[in-house]
């Protein structure tokens, strides 16, 4: 028993680190949170007020209006007729029902503006606590963000933020549970001290000689719950991503058994969970209702009891019963609800650890000569070998760039380091004549619009897709742009043109439509670097012709405007006017691309 009391007291460190984390975050609104204990405080008082009105109210009509006797029938009575005796007034059955109705009422319209207040509160910290993890996130370190599941993230940015606000939620039941208590164990020792001594001790002894027992139980399914709802997920979105790979290979069923394993894992800490709750309300509402018959049988036979008082005792007493119950079941819920603070706690200390301080002072930058990579050293890890190895290159600004060579030879890694995504461990890259880490990431991200091999377009109409991360665009220059990449005439022929909804992730649009509208919204965004990552690996040559048109144009539109062509195709290159070759992270081909044509064939 004092094992599992002594885990039952140390949840308290839970609670401390839970406030801790939403201070942390700034998800706490201090003056809300008192105002809510105070109503909730309020509430109570009115209520407690409301039941003990119903002594004197009872004893009056009892006693046939004599006053003596009235008093004489209880503490309460005495009190009460000493406080308005002061007023110079008169007791009468009227004035105790009128004062029972206003108790009442003051505590339902406190109840009600509690209610939405307390909502408030919980839905204002789950909406903080979502927006941070998600902005912490996706700040964090390249590195971080790789090794995170989607299963980790969803669970971080959604599922478990809920859980941390309902923990709040929790604190404020787990409080009206100890006052309500408190009051009505005060009301039932003003009506029989002796018996509400003992039976409150014994109902006390039997939550804590099982309610710890419970709590700890509870607390080890509740993490495992966090960690099976993460697994869940990143599961069932690897799966929805990859449908058409699982349909190919007809491995449907084989998909839905691991899924299974899962899901019966869920359900199995689920129904225990319940079960460890409902076996406590068991052994904890048998026992009560035996002692509240004993009791009542005790004030009958042996201590004479009246009528009024025993009515007011099991009035008091059966509501005390439900809260005692109802307070064990917060313990449980509250134990269940704690590891989801912990979880992300965890991650979002990990990723604020991670995320690497800008540091750059330069807010502004207009490129006229080259960016330039000298003596770049880089590696992921420090256990791995080097990515790139003594790197030194230059990107000559207003012209058509190529960066070729085989996979995992470090182009991308180029890419990366280039808009600042990842930090040299060695070495300094220049926009003209500034290091790039006295930039602020603020400016090179504006200066740069980058096209991945993959191209992502948000389940969205084209107009936002295209338009996304500018500012004021005209229809004029929407148009214009979609010309440019051969994707007007398609747009025009469809029945909602512009605003036709491209699906999830575009799925709704071939490859090569996809490439060239997120080439169109490069145009649309008018940066002065635009980089391309093998952007037309995975489309036919016909589409591919038309891009490489596209970006001649752009430039010769253009002059200041600087292309970076990442690929290992070397028919991708035709328009280029500077290549660099790079092999096992090291250059070995820089210049002309005539050159480079004859010494690669």
């Amino acid at each position: 028993m004092f094992g599992n009391l002594k885990k039952l007291l140390s949840l308290r460190n839970y609670i401390y680190g839970h406030l801790n984390f939403l201070n942390t975050i700034k998800a706490l609104n201090k003056t809300n949170i008192y105002l809510g204990f105070l109503l909730g405080t309020l509430t109570l008082v009115f209520e407690g007020l409301g039941v003990s009105i119903l002594v004197p109210l009872l004893s009056f009509i009892q006693v046939e209006g004599d006053i003596e006797k009235f008093k004489e029938s209880s503490i309460l009575c005495l009190y009460l007729y000493n406080f308005l005796d002061i007023f110079g007034i008169k007791i009468n059955t009227l004035l105790l029902t009128c004062i029972a109705v206003i108790f009442i009422i003051l505590r339902q319209i406190l109840n009600f503006f509690n209610m939405i207040l307390i909502q408030k509160i919980t839905a204002g910290i789950h909406k903080k606590v979502n927006l941070e993890m998600f902005s912490c996130l996706m700040k964090s370190s390249y590195n971080f963000m790789n090794e995170l599941n989607t299963g980790k993230f969803i669970n971080a940015t959604d599922i478990e933020p809920s859980m941390i606000a309902m923990t709040m939620k929790s604190y404020f039941t787990f409080y009206t549970n100890i006052l309500t208590m408190l009051i009505y164990i005060t009301v039932l020792a003003l009506t029989a001290f002796v018996p509400t001594l003992i039976g409150v001790l014994f109902l006390v002894l039997v939550i804590f000689i099982t309610g710890s027992k419970y709590a700890i139980r509870t607390k080890r399914i509740g993490e495992n719950l966090v960690e099976l709802r993460s697994k869940y997920r990143d599961l069932i979105t690897e799966r929805f991503l990859g449908w058409q790979t699982i349909k190919t290979f007809d491995t449907v069923d084989k998909e839905t058994s691991k899924l299974l394993v899962v899901q019966n894992s869920l359900y199995e800490n689920s129904v225990n969970v319940t079960r460890v709750s409902a076996t406590a309300q068991l052994v904890y509402v048998s026992v009560s209702t035996t002692l509240i018959l004993l009791i009542l049988n005790v004030l009958i036979s042996k201590l004479n009891f009246d009528a009024t008082k025993i009515v007011i005792f099991g009035i008091a007493f059966m509501r005390l019963t439900p809260t005692f119950k109802v307070f064990q079941h917060n313990v449980n819920r509250l134990v269940e609800l704690l590891p989801s603070y912990v979880f992300c706690a965890k991650i979002y200390k990990t990723a604020h650890k991670l995320t690497t301080k800008d540091e750059g002072n330069i807010t502004n930058l207009n490129l006229n000569k080259e960016m330039k990579f000298k003596n770049v050293y880089f590696k992921y890890k420090e256990d791995q070998k080097n990515i790139l190895t003594n790197l030194s290159f230059t990107v000559k600004v207003g012209k058509i760039n190529a960066i070729s060579g085989p996979s995992g030879s470090g182009k991308s890694t180029i890419v990366s380091l280039l808009s600042k995504v990842l930090t040299a461990n060695k070495g300094k890259i220049f926009f003209d004549n500034y290091e790039i880490n006295n930039i602020k990431e603020k400016c090179i991200r504006e200066m740069i619009t980058y096209i991945p091999q993959d191209p992502f377009l948000f389940n969205d109409s084209i107009l936002r897709n295209i338009t996304y991360g500018s500012k004021n665009i005209s229809k004029k220059n929407i148009w214009n742009a979609l010309a440019l990449v051969k994707m007007d005439h398609f747009v025009s022929l469809l029945p909602k043109k512009l605003d036709t909804k491209v699906g999830l992730l575009g799925k709704s649009l071939s490859g090569g439509q996809r490439q060239r509208l997120i080439l169109a919204r490069a145009i649309l965004k008018n940066s002065e670097i635009l980089i391309l990552d093998e952007a037309t690996s995975a489309v036919d040559t016909k589409t591919d012709d038309i891009i490489q048109k596209s970006l001649k144009t752009i430039n010769k539109k253009n002059k200041k405007i600087t292309i970076i062509l990442i690929s290992h195709r070397v028919f991708s290159f035709i328009n280029a006017d500077h290549i660099i070759e790079i092999k096992n992270g090291k250059v070995v081909y820089e210049g002309n691309p005539s050159k480079y044509k004859r010494e690669f064939k």
